[in-house]
């Protein structure tokens, strides 16, 4: 029986095991301490995991990456010993399973264990050791007819930083009161990785290199089964699937009730102990890149696992109700729902293997959803449908080129109507039919279905709005394809002595690298203020202008540099200029082909500032741009004068009179103050930014307020939650209005599809640039949005710029670096730093 087993293993596993063959497998002697009575560091797990790989000759240890620190990233696979004489075998009949829609009738189902995304939910490590130890001895039979794949810390990188932090608060005993500084981790805390991202919401969008690494290692094996633990408030009981509504609508009637039968094994055992939990409750199934749903969307039956305790429970804490809740109840509870979910995998794994084989034979005989398949126009900006490209590949999904020109019926992102759809020969085409047609519906989905919109994160994320793309989603037969081949650039830029200039012309951040990479090597460029046109070519606002006055030092190697750096960048083009007279527009030496410096850039971090939205600032300058910034802790220690660009990120800033005299004082001797989000809150009433248009926007925006309150004075407690979601926006598009003349808007058109996840407002600007804009009677392009935020955020502003003597403060009050996936929105941050000192 599973819990008299796992009761052994727990009084026996603390300590040292009698036997000798147990004791090589307990953890104790290579981590120094019994598992719960203190936190792992991860080289004690890495030499434990490794130890176990050679105690069971026959299990098998891979190092499927490393993380942005160095540290190993592992899998440790775990099956009988004649399942893993045989795996290659049973590998590759699973992956029939999802490439054919075929069973190969071997009753082996695959189980794939993942703990510590969130690097201070710690117990989860703690309790991946316990389950290899359980796997290795008391629960061995549950490889009978199971492959555990187990990777037991996502999250490296993070899980150090809050285990060292609780290495440095604790003494000899825990301190179970909660104000104790053992349970008040420092910022930015151990949730994220090195460049504080949740990686529990990048599953899909594979921004981080972890979780790059983590998806190629899972497509490899495929698992029937996917379990994400984790952990919650100290307060909360525990948590296993079935799930909370809303579940999106590809996730089938079988996944929805298998999770059912797994749950039930789970609350079998701890029904047996009294331990408490809950189901169907705050943990929905609808965003697509958790680590629950992205393998729902490959047939897995994903779920998530949460106990309470997270980074403040430490080694033991008090609840509020006066218990102690320790870090050996924890490993406890998480160990046990592992081995119940083994088991129950193996209970039903003939009916799973069977519904798996069936999902993917879906895919590729009748796809999901409501689209036969997505036609993006070969007319979209290179750089925009590289994105796209390189997305669907990191997913396994397959593309094509429309070979002829044809005809079909489509939904049009632009505004989700149905319109005949000319395709044209070089298309990019997506057809439905084929082995992850269900990941490739859901990442596509127009405007995704609630069944409830309490949900738990964003509501819409189709790649085309991230990425700026025409497309459509097809309702008629696709066409023929072949192999998808994007055109190489490399450009020529020879020619009879040495050029008057160059222009380079981008549309997209994708292109922001390069103007780094020059400006760092002290070349001196220009920026583009009005389109000029050259022997019948225009080259529009924002293209950079490189002239061999002020950079003859340079000029010898510049051709080869710039060919270099631009070769293979898709939607970049590079053209040398024999002469700085134009055919129209602006000569190459007039005010409006503005010089650019080379921005020194700080970027505010600490206790007041959101780690996510810094980590998405810092992310973009170490890892995309390569361009060096400044983290300053706070306002109150910035040297102003030593910088040029101040970033605030999206925060909570608290600046009295003197600081703000000092910063205004910056701004006006040529300083560029950007402002992400809430930060932007700084600027009410003092740079130029208000909350209301005038006096009567005011009060009608109150007597709405007030009307509101009142409609709720009465209503049930009951009805609590779903009047807040009323009043916001958990994550949908809007349209936004742009002035495409404006150098924060260059390489746009006019218009933006932005992402909105609150229904903060701001007003128009009075007496400053509007550059981004929501009119009157908005309504979102895709996604959900309460009535009463909706109605709120009319007339409002997205990106505005407020000049200030011979500087500006720069208002991006949308996320445009939204979990660095919303790519189309990364240029104007890349315009706020680098084309702002020509504003």
């Amino acid at each position: 029986m599973l819990r008299s087993r796992l009761l052994s293993l727990f009084v026996l596993g603390f300590s040292a095991w009698g036997s000798s063959s147990l004791a090589q497998t307990s953890p104790t002697p290579i981590l120094g301490h019994p598992l719960g009575e203190s936190f792992t560091r991860h080289h004690a797990v890495v030499d434990y995991v490794t130890h176990m790989a050679d105690v069971m000759p026959h299990w098998e240890l891979e190092e499927y990456g490393t993380t942005t620190e160095g540290r190993p990233l592992l899998g440790l696979i775990m099956s009988s010993p004649a399942n893993m004489a045989n795996l290659e075998t049973l590998r590759a009949n699973n992956m029939r399973r999802v490439n054919e829609g075929v069973d190969s009738g071997d009753p082996v189902v695959w189980v794939y264990l993942s703990y510590n995304v969130h690097g201070n939910e710690a117990v989860c490590t703690e309790a991946a050791m316990a389950t290899i130890e359980a796997l290795a001895t008391t629960h061995a039979h549950l490889l009978d007819r199971a492959v555990v794949v187990m990777d037991p810390c996502v999250n490296p990188d993070g899980r150090d930083r809050y285990v060292h932090f609780q290495d440095q608060a604790n003494g000899p005993r825990p301190n179970t009161d909660p104000q104790a500084w053992e349970h008040d981790e420092p910022w930015p805390g151990g949730r994220p990785n090195h460049y504080l991202f949740d990686m529990n919401r990048d599953l899909a969008w594979q921004t981080q290199r972890e979780t790059q690494a983590r998806t190629a290692f899972y497509r490899k094996w495929q698992p029937q089964v996917h379990v994400d633990f984790h952990e919650q408030g100290v307060n909360s009981p525990y948590y296993f699937a079935p799930a909370a509504e809303p579940y999106h609508k590809i996730i089938t009637p079988w996944q929805r009730e298998c999770q059912g039968h797994i749950g039930a094994n789970n609350a079998k055992y701890f029904d047996q102990r009294g331990a408490l939990y809950f189901t169907r409750e705050v943990f929905d199934l609808f965003y697509p890149s958790y680590g629950d749903t992205w393998p729902m969307f490959q047939g897995a039956i994903g779920m998530t696992y949460e106990q309470g305790g997270s980074g403040r429970a430490g080694r033991a804490i008090e609840t509020a109700i006066g218990d102690t809740l320790t870090l050996a109840y924890r490993i406890q509870n998480h160990t046990e729902s592992g081995l119940s979910t083994i088991e129950s995998a193996s209970m039903h794994a003939d009916r799973m293997l069977k519904e798996f084989s069936a999902f993917h034979r879906r895919n590729l005989e009748e796809p999901w959803g409501n689209h036969e398949g997505y036609v993006v126009p070969a007319t979209n900006d290179p750089a925009k449908i590289h994105w796209l490209t390189s997305l669907l590949d990191a997913n396994g999904i397959a593309y094509g080129r429309a070979t002829a020109s044809s005809k079909g019926t489509g939904l049009d992102y632009a505004d989700l109507t149905s319109k005949k759809v000319s395709i044209r020969e070089g298309d990019l085409i997506i057809d439905a039919r084929q082995a992850q047609s269900s990941m490739l519906q859901v990442l596509m989905d127009p405007n995704p279905e609630l069944s409830d919109s309490l949900t738990y994160d964003i509501t819409t994320w189709a790649l085309p709005y991230a990425y700026g793309l025409e497309a459509y989603a097809m309702t008629s037969a696709m066409p023929r394809t072949d192999a998808w081949s994007p055109a190489a650039t490399s450009p020529s830029l020879d020619g009879e002595g040495p050029a008057y200039a160059y222009v380079l012309h981008y549309h997209t951040d994708l292109g922001t690298p390069v103007l780094a990479d020059l400006l760092q090597a002290g070349v001196k460029a220009r920026v583009v203020k009005r389109p000029i046109e050259v022997h019948g070519t225009t080259y529009p606002r924002g293209a950079v202008v490189i002239t061999r006055r002020n950079n003859e030092a340079l000029w010898p190697d510049m051709a080869a540099r710039l060919a270099n750096l631009t070769a293979n960048v898709p939607g970049m083009t590079v053209a040398r200029l024999e002469s700085g007279m134009v055919t129209s527009g602006p000569d190459l030496g007039a005010y409006d082909v503005a010089p650019l410096d080379a921005p020194r850039v700080a970027v505010v971090m600490g206790d007041e500032v959101s780690s996510l939205s810094f980590g998405e600032v810092w992310f973009t300058f170490e890892e995309v741009w390569e361009y060096p910034m400044t983290a300053v802790r706070g306002l109150d220690r910035m040297d102003w004068d030593a910088y040029d660009v101040v970033v605030l990120p999206r925060g909570w800033y608290d600046v009295d009179k003197d600081q703000k005299d000092a910063i205004s004082a910056w701004i006006r001797e040529g300083g560029r103050l950007v402002a992400l989000g809430a930060a932007c809150n700084l600027g009410i009433e003092s740079w130029g930014l208000s909350r209301y248009s005038d006096d009567d926007d005011k009060a009608e925006r109150r007597d709405e307020r007030d009307s509101h309150a009142k409609e709720d004075r009465y209503a049930p407690y009951a009805m609590s939650a779903r009047n807040g979601i009323r009043s916001d926006i958990p994550g949908a598009v809007y349209e936004v209005a742009l002035d495409e003349t404006h150098p924060l808007a260059y390489g746009y058109g006019d218009r933006y599809w932005s992402i909105k996840t609150s229904g903060q407002r701001y007003a128009h600007l009075e007496n400053g640039h509007n550059v981004g804009i929501l009119s009157d009677d908005v309504d979102p392009v895709s996604g959900f949005a309460g009535v009463r935020a909706n109605a709120q955020l009319r007339e409002s502003l997205s990106f505005g710029v407020h000049d200030m003597g011979r500087g500006h403060v720069i208002y991006l009050a949308d996320n445009v670096l939204f979990r660095a996936f919303w790519k189309d929105g990364h240029k104007f941050f890349a315009n706020a730093i680098f084309f702002s000192s020509a504003m």
